[in-house]
């Protein structure tokens, strides 16, 4: 299916300001702020100067789809999902904004295909190159293709992946704990190497 025909409205590119409006204000997700598929846990949105028409322009709401519409190849296309924000939050220029119909597509099964290879190479299939730097825009995200099972499947794969990803993620948090245990211990036998005292 056309990722286009699962949009409930055009999707949206978002806010240029010029650094000098920078400081307090509104936070901006721009698109550092996203990997994987989802907008890190620990990013530091920065603040500007909006007025309120400007925020509800570009407000971004849970369950968006957010697309790297402009950037160098590698990055190009990379997205996040919103799953939760803390306060009325804009988003910037280099980002595309897509809603999805609930009814019958999972934000999350979105956002997982187009962070996979399959679904990165659909969405840079069009890019325009330019010197340093590519760019997609609405129509060529709108043509990307998307496998799409019924709406309850798209739940229980979206489970099935987290559920792996979670043991994943254990298994690479004992490993780098256990790197940090080694690294200690031969730190030791180093130092007591040179200082005589190995028998």
């Amino acid at each position: 299916m056309r990722f286009g025909e699962l949009f409930s409205e055009s999707p949206q590119n978002g806010l240029y300001k010029p650094s000098t409006e920078y400081g307090t204000g509104t936070p901006i997700i721009r698109i550092d702020g996203f990997y994987d598929g989802v907008i890190l846990n620990d990013y530091q949105c920065k603040r500007l100067r909006l007025t309120n028409d400007e925020i509800n322009r570009y407000l971004i709401s849970v369950g968006d789809i957010l697309v790297n519409r402009v950037n160098s190849m590698p990055y190009l296309g990379k997205c996040g999902i919103v799953k939760h924000l803390n306060e009325k939050t804009v988003f910037e220029s280099n980002i595309m904004k897509i809603r999805v119909k609930k009814e019958i597509s999972f934000s999350e099964y979105i956002s997982i295909y187009l962070t996979s290879k399959k679904g990165l190479s659909e969405l840079r299939k069009n890019a325009k190159q330019a010197v340093n730097q590519a760019s997609i825009n609405q129509t060529d995200v709108s043509n990307v293709l998307i496998p799409l099972p019924p709406i309850q499947e798209q739940h229980q794969i979206v489970q099935e992946i987290e559920s792996r990803l979670s043991v994943s993620d254990k298994m690479e948090e004992s490993i780098s704990h256990s790197l940090q245990q080694a690294e200690a211990l031969r730190q030791s036998i180093l130092k007591k190497a040179f200082e005589g005292k190995l028998v």
